[in-house]
């Protein structure tokens, strides 16, 4: 069962442990101002907004959630050079290699995948030659980080957010502009999966 109390508890040492204000961590992963302040008062609270917080502190959602981990169990993912259009499919060609990861890592019924991340748009967080955990699922959050295939053309690694009739993928990189498409060019955008996770060398 969740505790609210421990949860918020985790979070706000993370944050003070990363010098980072909760208004700061809450505007960063799309979260209502007052959310992590209130997460106290609530009987639950969302598994897929705690995801995102885990994310933003490259920590595991169980960790967040006070439940048990099993760091023993292990599974081999298939590590992919690029995505291409096709939710839940790649071709054998996109395969580079492939890794053992915890098992505990991985959440829900959806497939996961690894990602060789490329590229400075996404530093610090995100470097090149890092592995992105990524779950095939086709939406997500305001404010998480995810595969984006537009125009159904290579994928890549943005943090997605939402609006009245608009979506718009931000780099972390300052030197790169956020892309935001509104109207029907909504439709050119879609979500190839949610990364639950950055892997650096130093972890397997």
């Amino acid at each position: 069962m969740q505790n609210p109390q421990i949860i918020a508890s985790r979070i706000k040492q993370l944050a003070k442990d990363n010098n980072i204000s909760i208004g700061k961590l809450c505007k960063e992963c799309g979260l209502g101002v007052n959310y992590i302040n209130q997460m106290s008062n609530k009987k639950s609270v969302s598994r897929e907004k705690i995801e995102i917080i885990a994310n933003y502190f490259n920590v595991s959602v169980e960790y967040l959630l006070d439940e048990p981990q099993n760091n023993n169990q292990m599974i081999e993912l298939p590590i992919l050079g690029e995505v291409s259009a096709g939710y839940g499919k790649y071709a054998d060609n996109e395969i580079i290699g492939t890794q053992y990861v915890p098992l505990n890592w991985l959440s829900g019924n959806e497939p996961h995948v690894l990602l060789r991340v490329k590229g400075d748009s996404m530093i610090p967080k995100f470097e090149e030659g890092d592995l992105a955990l990524v779950r095939y699922q086709q939406s997500v959050d305001s404010g998480s980080y995810a595969v984006a295939l537009i125009d159904d053309d290579n994928g890549v690694i943005k943090r997605v957010m939402y609006g009245t009739n608009w979506i718009e993928l931000q780099s972390l990189n300052p030197m790169y502009s956020p892309r935001r498409f509104e109207g029907e060019d909504v439709t050119r955008v879609r979500i190839f999966g949610l990364v639950r996770k950055i892997i650096k060398d130093t972890e397997i």
